[in-house]
């Protein structure tokens, strides 16, 4: 695609794409802009008026400018008064120039009866010569479908075929023998018919039947290119006028040619600024849907688009209500909206780019697509974003689990574990294409979480040591202990909490000081030593305290070593105390633990939310892989002595509620706060990852139903619940 090019410093790389031409070493490219004016003010030797070089912002951008010359008439319509102002606007106002040059006011270019008739090319030649310096394009004649323009022709009708005769001479005579321009090849343009159907008594051809039966008389090797004019009371009459004259030129196969549209309006009665605001916006919406013609791939562009009129609007003719200058002056304030001269700098200021020469090819689609994010745990909802880019009308997906979408960005959810191939395939006028990513996305099983026990005293026989070694093992508190008792066995003389094992573990306090303690450690049990637990998931104890109090806390071992729960995880890595709230005089402060004779108590270390104190440890309880060890339980003295007899039964660690959405241990007004970020609504899918375990019911959506299920466990800051509370009705 080739584009009119210009403004000052635009140099000789243009000139191989025939948009430049060399002028005593110097030169110059048309205006890149698609703003222009008819009519500047140049007429008479009068000076340069300065509005149209204020609304183009002229020489910083610059535009077109079209005018009028006559080789025969009055002087003050003759080439040699429009030179001075032709080099200000080419030198110093980076203005590009096309020039409509016409017989006399009347005819508007001279009948074959006429004397001046076989002459006439001769007379074009001296006017384009002495314009040559300062511009290249000439448009020949103007609307010849009018009966107002074909006075001494037969009827006063400019024929096609006479009207075609006349452009080939003249056309040939340029190209022969005019000079040479710095602005560029010399470009001789058909004159523009008068848009619209037949109106007698003035157009007595319709505009587009003329121009194709030009089109039909002249070799299509000697048509440079076209100028067209497009009014109307509506966008939508504008529209028509200009894409009715494209698929004339189109339709008889000069697609490639370059159009100008030299004169296009929207009348507004003088003084009447409704008319006025409407003129305004019209401007505004006209210059705006050229623009999008010119940017879609397959239009005939056009190439500027020049108001008809700048000049002219001094108050005392017939164009004051289509004048740019007159409407500076008159009607609605000036910077209101509804002020026609500054809609055009509203315009101007879009920057729209000139059209191209001819028509843009066609081109064909490039597929491309993100995904976000592209893994995650099932039902797992991605986002597809198509970045194709080229003109596409369509676009099928393929998200590799069967399931297709037309959408242009479209949200799918994968219900089923895998690695799936996705596809895009887009098609345009310009064809296909389609891109692939193998092995995109990738879904994960749901983490389906159970309680998993750590100590299963069941399958033992009784009096076997499992898990936890007699209290005076550990030389930490070995010193703290009578001699006698000293065991923890297993046993089956009380009624277990679940099956019919339990531990049995009895000691006694060398005195009742408080910072008197025992750690019952796992450390090399002769059964399930070491036992790994996940620094997730809340550690659930229960005991049977028939007689004593005491303190109780857990004693983490920081392992990181990554096995099952329950298998042993190691003996290396600093230790913890989990649900301590302080240390005094060595003994950790657990959770105040008091007889019930018979009662099986529950206990829950929450390592995401309880208090920590370091035993070996910093205070921080994290590892690796997020595992550990259950290396002690850690029962402090209370001021009693004892003996104790402990049953121990049941250990084991629970899943956290899911409500728990910051995984603190607790469901509470923190949790309703991320539940409420990630509300979706019914049938629409939460694609955030942070959202997943808000989906409570399994479902993609975040909703009513997860509402229900969430209120279900709302309690209160650091109180554990059950995990199995989103399941009950309320009052369960």
């Amino acid at each position: 695609m080739v584009r009119e090019r210009g403004g000052i410093g635009r140099l000789a790389g243009l000139v191989g794409l025939g948009l430049a031409f060399a002028w005593g070493g110097a030169v110059r490219a048309d205006s890149p802009w698609l703003y222009g004016v008819h009519f500047w003010g140049l007429r008479g030797g009068e000076p340069v008026d300065s509005g149209p070089a204020e609304l183009l912002q002229c020489p910083t951008y610059g535009g077109w400018s079209v005018e009028v010359v006559l080789t025969h008439g009055d002087p003050w319509w003759r080439a040699a008064y429009f030179v001075p102002g032709y080099q200000d606007l080419y030198t110093h106002k980076n203005v590009s120039l096309l020039t409509r040059i016409d017989y006399v006011w009347g005819q508007t270019v001279p009948s074959p009866t006429s004397p001046d008739h076989a002459g006439w090319p001769a007379a074009v030649v001296q006017t384009v010569n002495q314009l040559a310096p300062y511009a290249h394009l000439w448009i020949i004649g103007n609307e010849p479908n009018l009966i107002d323009e074909g006075q001494g022709w037969p009827d006063n009708r400019v024929t096609p075929a006479g009207y075609a005769a006349t452009y080939r001479s003249v056309r040939a005579a340029i190209h022969s023998q005019a000079q040479a321009s710095p602005a560029g090849p010399h470009r001789v343009l058909i004159a523009p018919p008068s848009p619209g159907g037949v109106w007698l008594p003035q157009r007595w051809m319709a505009g587009a039947e003329w121009l194709r039966q030009v089109i039909q008389s002249i070799p299509a090797d000697e048509i440079d290119g076209f100028a067209i004019h497009a009014y109307g009371g509506s966008l939508a009459d504008f529209r028509q006028a200009y894409i009715e004259q494209l698929a004339v030129i189109g339709g008889e196969g000069l697609q490639d040619r370059p159009v100008y549209m030299t004169e296009w309006n929207r009348h507004a009665s003088p003084g009447n600024t409704r008319e006025e605001a409407l003129a305004a916006q019209f401007l505004r919406d006209a210059f705006a849907d050229v623009h999008a013609w010119n940017e879609t791939p397959g239009n005939q562009n056009i190439i500027c688009m020049a108001w008809f009129v700048y000049d002219g609007g001094d108050g005392s003719g017939s164009w004051d209500g289509y004048s740019l200058e007159y409407w500076k002056g008159a009607g609605n304030p000036p910077g209101s909206t509804g002020d026609l001269y500054t809609a055009y700098g509203d315009a101007v200021a879009m920057r729209y780019p000139a059209g191209a020469i001819g028509t843009p090819p066609i081109q064909p689609p490039v597929a491309a697509f993100t995904a976000e994010p592209v893994a995650g745990v099932a039902p797992f909802a991605v986002q597809f974003t198509d970045g194709s880019t080229g003109p596409i009308g369509s676009r099928l997906w393929s998200f590799g689990d069967g399931s297709t979408s037309t959408a242009t960005h479209p949200l799918w959810t994968y219900t089923q574990p895998g690695a799936y191939t996705v596809t895009l395939v887009v098609t345009g006028p310009g064809g296909s294409d389609m891109a692939t990513r193998t092995r995109h996305v990738s879904v994960l099983a749901p983490e389906l979480c159970s309680g998993q026990r750590i100590a299963p005293f069941e399958g033992y026989a009784p009096d076997a040591q499992v898990m936890f070694r007699a209290p005076r093992t550990s030389g930490s508190t070995s010193g703290h202990l009578t001699a006698s008792p000293n065991s923890a066995v297993t046993t089956d003389a009380v009624e277990a909490f679940d099956g019919n094992r339990v531990l049995k573990v009895q000691w006694a306090f060398v005195d009742d000081g408080p910072h008197r303690w025992l750690r019952l450690t796992t450390n090399d049990a002769a059964s399930l030593p070491n036992p790994a637990i996940n620094l997730r998931r809340p550690i659930r104890v229960r005991l049977r305290v028939d007689a004593g109090s005491f303190r109780l806390c857990a004693g983490i071992r920081e392992t990181g070593v990554d096995v099952p729960i329950g298998a042993d995880g190691g003996t290396i890595g600093p230790i913890e105390w989990l649900g301590a709230h302080s240390v005094q005089s060595g003994a950790p402060q657990g959770v105040l633990v008091t007889a019930q004779p018979g009662v099986w108590q529950t206990f829950t270390f929450t390592p995401t939310a309880d208090p920590v104190q370091g035993f070996t440890g910093d205070g921080v309880l994290a590892a690796a892989h997020h595992r550990g060890v259950l290396e002690h339980l850690a029962f402090s003295s209370v001021g009693e002595a004892g003996p104790f007899i402990v049953y121990l039964d049941a250990i084991e660690q629970v899943c956290p509620p899911k409500q728990d959405l910051d995984l603190d241990g607790d469901v509470d007004l923190d949790d309703f706060g991320i539940f409420q970020r990630c509300l979706s609504g019914p049938f629409v899918s939460q694609p955030d990852i942070a959202c997943v375990n808000a989906r409570l019911d399994g479902d993609p959506d975040v909703d009513y139903a997860d509402l229900v299920s969430f209120r279900r466990c709302l309690g209160t800051a650091d109180v554990w619940l059950d995990p199995d509370c989103g399941t009950h009705a309320q009052g369960d």
